[in-house]
């Protein structure tokens, strides 16, 4: 069940991105992207990555991923793995031995050059994916403590060479990835990993950094030198960790991390959708310019400047609205059920066919005619006279007749053939069949009628039954007391025609034996009409309690469901953490009512008894619990999600839910302004940048910050004019039509690699262990990499 909840939050969510970001041109790049994700550890980041572009960017099938590894890689659309030669398994030596390897497999580096060449000719194939094919951005992606990344260089500038033959312009920029919470224990190997790879990336972004080596091969094994001449290899390189300016560890740091990689290559990709400058208070907007943004995080000093950044959002809560509203539309639908209607018991009975009158055609459906007592008369008897049988009792004067040959006659012929047809009866099935007819599928009644009225409680008619069955009771033991009485009486003494003088004694024989029969078996007819009737009773009141046990099992299934429903939308509520998850449950209480009520006044109300949703009423005594809530998913799906309060814009459905219980808690109703500040505020804090600096040495700090909104939105509006008189940093917005949320990242530059607290506390690490004979580098990081 909670897969299955869960899996229908998933899909309302997919599907709104899908609908948001459809047709979205803003969500689209200008030019061909190239991710090239280097080592094992980057592995969750290619997915993620991809993930995000797939759902965001309306021309994501024309970016390729390259993916270098050596142990795992992932099976994607447009992914291209290369695997690096594996090293030995020597800690010491792991990574120098890497880049040795790499240099002495030269089959390996010809499919390398097979595989770029690959990945270049299928880009140059996306020709409606891209406005302009003059410029490709390579986007590099590692984590700082992977041993793969001691041959980045070789990587970058082997793909940097093939594409510059197809592409006037190839950019590369650098998110170097670090990780500080340690989940193996391994803190000081995976510092001293992390500090070796930042002194190589110090050095490739010097003013003079040199490359030079024999890297592409061709199938003729020729090799051709690959060359880079004195510059810094990355136009940016980004310094992403898990831990914030402000020092916190946060369990999201990494998903935040590839969002921001995601929307930092959108933002220097975007393609410019010239109506963005018909935009109201467009003249407030500063594009991002990546050019203007290096030169201003530029120190001016001899050392070199990186970036970082800080990315927040608040989104419409998709997920928990679904379970929300899955949960309200669940509840509402039981508690219109529960309103039980009152009945008179007699009407009750008559729908189930309980009354007296059904019971006793019920009772004679089951009796052989009466008529048949006439069987009785071809008995034959043994000769008795008249002067015999007088002084006999009834019972003496039958013994004497007929033995017992009348008794097994009247067992045989009335006896067994009634209780044979009373066993053939098939109660419960029938009772169940009047119920769901007559009840549970009547708009008068319904589902929870049933289960009222086949109780024991004052308004079930369980005790109209016990009351019938002790009425039965006393009318077989006063018939059973009568024939006893009947059976003791002197023949003699019974009114049947005796005859005069002259009436022979056999007359008067075959007259007593009439009276006899008509008298004393029509009383055995009616006791045995009494015996069936209470028997039949019996099984109608078993039939009702086991169909009461069944429906309350059900409704005690509902409830439970109910309550889990409830419990996992609470949950989801509960995993907000932006603080914009207030009055979830109220509001959308009041909506999936307003909607049901609309609904029903345009299809009916019982529209969702439609067979495309709930079906029959009677389904729901035979469907199981996830059967029953996949139709109210699809109702939730198809009816109430889609309807026009689902449609609100981000901020105004925010504001709505922020004030839907002003009216009754008497607290102060939330102005527009104060919850634009609220907002305001919580994506500032949770855009804290995602590098810690040491501050006292951070003298060179710049900053941009861009929104992920509609421009023409009153938030952006009030965004924009908050700080304006205060602001020492560059302020944009990337204008997207869509009403799903605001994204806010953070650009800061100009800090150095010393500036870093994960260097200041990691080099202590890194030079130990390089005291205890572990070699990290390929080569010395003081000498430029010549290796032609």
């Amino acid at each position: 069940m909670r897969e299955l909840v869960n899996q229908f939050a998933h899909d309302y969510v997919l599907d709104l991105e899908r609908r948001v970001y459809s047709g979205d041109e803003q969500r689209r790049l200008n030019n061909p992207v190239v991710f090239l994700f280097v080592g094992d550890r980057s592995l969750e980041a290619l997915v993620a990555i991809h993930e995000l572009n797939r759902r965001k960017w309306s021309n994501s099938a024309g970016v390729a991923y390259v993916h270098a590894y050596t142990a795992e890689t992932a099976e994607r659309e447009h992914v291209y793995s290369f695997r690096l030669p594996r090293p030995d398994a020597d800690k010491k030596t792991i990574r120098k031995e890497l880049h040795q390897k790499f240099y002495q497999d030269e089959t390996g580096r010809y499919e390398l050059n097979r595989l770029y060449r690959q990945v270049c000719s299928w880009i140059g194939e996306q020709g409606a994916a891209f406005a302009s094919f003059q410029k490709i951005n390579i986007a590099v992606v590692t984590r700082v403590d992977d041993v793969c990344n001691v041959l980045l260089p070789e990587l970058t500038l082997l793909a940097k060479s093939i594409f510059q033959e197809s592409f006037k312009n190839v950019q590369i920029d650098l998110y170097a990835l670090i990780k500080e919470k340690s989940e193996s224990g391994e803190f000081g190997y995976a510092a001293s990993l992390g500090i070796s790879f930042l002194q190589e990336l110090d050095r490739y972004q010097n003013a003079d950094y040199t490359f030079r080596a024999d890297l592409q091969v061709t199938e003729d094994k020729i090799k051709l030198p690959v060359e880079h001449a004195g510059g810094p290899l990355f136009s940016l390189a980004y310094l992403l960790g898990d831990k914030n300016e402000r020092g916190v560890l946060a369990a999201s740091s990494m998903q935040e991390n590839y969002e921001l990689i995601s929307n930092l290559n959108l933002l220097k990709n975007r393609q410019y959708n010239l109506q963005e400058s018909e935009l109201p208070f467009s003249g407030k907007n500063e594009g991002y310019n990546e050019a203007q943004f290096i030169r201003n995080i530029a120190s001016g000093t001899a050392k070199n400047a990186y970036a970082s950044a800080g990315f927040a959002k608040v989104t419409r809560p998709s997920k928990q609205i679904a379970l929300t509203v899955l949960a309200a539309c669940y509840s509402q639908f039981l508690h219109r059920l529960q309103k039980v209607a009152t009945a008179d018991k007699r009407d009750i009975l008559a729908l189930l066919a309980l009354d007296a009158a059904s019971l006793q055609k019920k009772v004679i459906g089951m009796l052989p005619e009466e008529s048949r007592l006439e069987g009785l008369h071809s008995l034959m008897s043994d000769r008795v006279s008249f002067g015999e049988l007088k002084e006999m009792t009834l019972q003496e004067a039958e013994e004497a007749l007929y033995r017992d040959g009348s008794q097994r006659f009247f067992v045989s012929h009335f006896v067994q053939p009634a209780h044979e047809r009373l066993a053939e009866q098939q109660t419960f099935d029938q009772l169940s069949a009047l119920l769901i007819r007559n009840v549970i599928e009547n708009e008068a009644y319904g589902f929870y009628h049933a289960y009222t009225w086949t109780s024991d409680s004052e308004q079930g008619i369980a005790g109209e039954l016990h009351r019938l069955v002790k009425d039965t009771n006393r009318q077989l033991d006063a018939a059973k007391a009568e024939l006893a009485d009947v059976y003791r009486q002197r023949v003699w003494e019974q009114p049947f025609k005796k005859g005069g003088l002259f009436t022979s004694d056999k007359e008067r024989v075959k007259s007593f034996i009439r009276y006899f029969f008509e008298y004393v078996y029509g009383k055995k007819y009616e006791i045995l009409g009494l015996e069936i009737q209470l028997q039949l009773l019996q099984q109608q009141i078993g039939a009702l309690e086991e169909i009461h046990a069944r429906i309350g099992k059900k409704i005690a299934e509902q409830n439970e469901t109910e309550r889990l429903l409830h419990t996992l939308a609470q949950e989801s509520i509960d995993e907000t953490t932006d603080g914009f998850g207030k009055n979830m449950k109220e509001y959308y209480t009041g909506v999936v009512a307003a909607v049901m009520q609309e609904q029903e006044a345009k299809r009916g109300q019982r529209f969702v008894f439609e067979d495309r949703f709930l079906g029959s009423p009677a389904r729901m005594m035979t469907s199981s619990m996830s059967e029953l809530v996949s139709r109210f998913i699809e109702l939730c799906r198809s009816v109430i999600l889609p309807s026009e309060p689902f449609q609100l814009l981000f901020e105004e459905e925010l504001l709505r839910r922020a004030n839907v219980a002003g009216h009754f808690e008497q607290r102060e109703i939330l102005s527009k302004e104060s919850l634009f500040k609220e907002l305001y505020h919580a994506l500032e804090d949770n855009a804290a940048i995602h590098i810690e600096v040491f501050h006292y040495a951070q003298k060179h700090r710049y900053e941009e910050t861009y929104f992920f909104a509609d421009f023409s939105s009153e938030f952006v509006r009030f965004a924009f004019d908050y700080d304006k008189g205060t602001r020492t940093y560059k302020l944009g917005c990337m204008h997207e039509k869509r009403s799903s949320g605001i994204e806010k990242m953070k650009l800061m530059g100009g800090f150095h690699m010393d500036d870093l607290m994960y260097v200041r506390n990691g080099r202590k690490y890194y030079d130990s262990y390089v005291a205890n004979g572990y070699q990290f580098h390929g080569e010395t990081p003081e000498r430029d990499r010549s290796l032609g």
